[in-house]
């Protein structure tokens, strides 16, 4: 199979003709360009709780502010020793904002400046869905000073999104990828975000507008996948786009909305096209079984259950149920995944 066709694994052709401009064999890089070399620096909306506002104001004024700063600035924020000639003699700079703002430099401790494990804490706090539109700028000014989350924070953040029915927002976040430091080639964090999509629909029986919207940030999330900032880099994972686990969230929440909506016909092709991927790219559901990452940091692979279910519900879409040598396919699918169940009990 060509590089060409595998790197857009996860498209219907129906969808393909919506992207251009997608350039292959490309390295993913962020924040070196001249603009951004200097830290920028978010200001927070008021959320609906004075603890979320505190801990997104000790984050601007103790770490980002700070990394906006020019070196000498830094150093003199930083200086116990000037903090009287700080106040005595007030110095004012233009911080790289969306507003150009003026800021008054003011003295700053630095042993209080706060971890990234106290971004769990904000995440907690966030209750609303306006707490949850700080998010992007909050990852926007770590990024931009160099305090990108490891990946058990961005396990964190994407689970507790999924939690609150804000995967909008982790799409916010994938869409300005490059500001934002979050990437779906990372398959454990693609797997955790597809999860997320298909759990949101279940919850409504595969049926109805809940399902509609999962599927539709599906395929959405699926093109944006071919982005740049979201191509895998690391050979020694898996590539998301190219996983059965994720092809087969697409094919589950494709034939639930043609039997929900389009009387079990597969109006749009998506279905078949879905089904022909997954049965594609099976041989790659056992090439990784772990993915390791820094600090002994390891996740396993399994099957989701939307293997399974997605296949059964595909068999019952109309086009599939003609196609004898699709249907076939798929059926022997299960039945090997049922062997694989039989053999784990025994």
């Amino acid at each position: 199979m060509s590089q060409g066709i595998m790197n857009r694994k996860l498209f219907c052709w129906s969808c393909l003709s919506q992207v251009t401009g997608l350039r292959k064999g490309q390295a993913r890089f962020f924040n070196n360009s001249g603009a951004c070399k200097r830290a920028w620096v978010p200001k927070f909306k008021p959320t609906s709780s004075q603890s979320l506002d505190e801990l997104l104001t000790i984050f601007r004024e103790h770490v980002f502010v700070p990394a906006s700063l020019k070196p000498h600035q830094r150093r003199l924020i930083f200086n116990e020793e000037a903090t009287n000639l700080l106040h005595q003699n007030p110095i004012t700079v233009t911080l790289h904002s969306n507003t150009g703002e003026s800021y008054s430099l003011r003295p700053v401790k630095f042993n209080e400046r706060p971890s990234n494990k106290v971004v769990e804490d904000i995440i907690n706090l966030m209750r609303e869905p306006k707490d949850w539109y700080s998010l992007v700028p909050l990852l926007k000014g770590l990024h931009s000073s160099k305090r990108t989350p490891n990946i058990r924070l961005w396990e964190f953040i994407v689970r507790k999104a999924g939690e609150a029915g804000m995967n909008s927002v982790i799409i916010d976040c994938a869409e300005e990828g490059r500001r934002t430091g979050f990437s779906l080639g990372d398959y454990l964090l693609a797997e955790l975000f597809f999860s997320n999509l298909r759990l949101k629909a279940e919850s409504a029986g595969f049926k109805g507008p809940e399902l509609e919207k999962a599927l539709r940030q599906a395929k959405h999330v699926a093109m944006l996948m071919n982005a740049e900032e979201h191509v895998p880099v690391d050979k020694t994972k898996p590539d998301p786009r190219q996983h059965p686990n994720i092809i087969a969230v697409l094919l589950e929440l494709s034939a639930a909305r043609v039997l929900d909506a389009f009387e079990g016909k597969d109006v749009q092709g998506d279905v078949r096209s879905y089904a022909r991927k997954l049965l594609g790219t099976w041989v790659l559901r056992e090439k990784f079984d772990t993915i390791k990452y820094p600090k002994k940091v390891v996740r396993h692979v399994t099957d989701l259950p939307s293997v399974r279910n997605g296949i059964e519900l595909a068999l019952q879409v109309e086009e599939i149920k003609k196609d004898e040598k699709l249907s076939e396919a798929l059926r022997e699918r299960l039945n090997e995944l049922d062997t694989h169940v039989k053999e784990a009990e025994a």
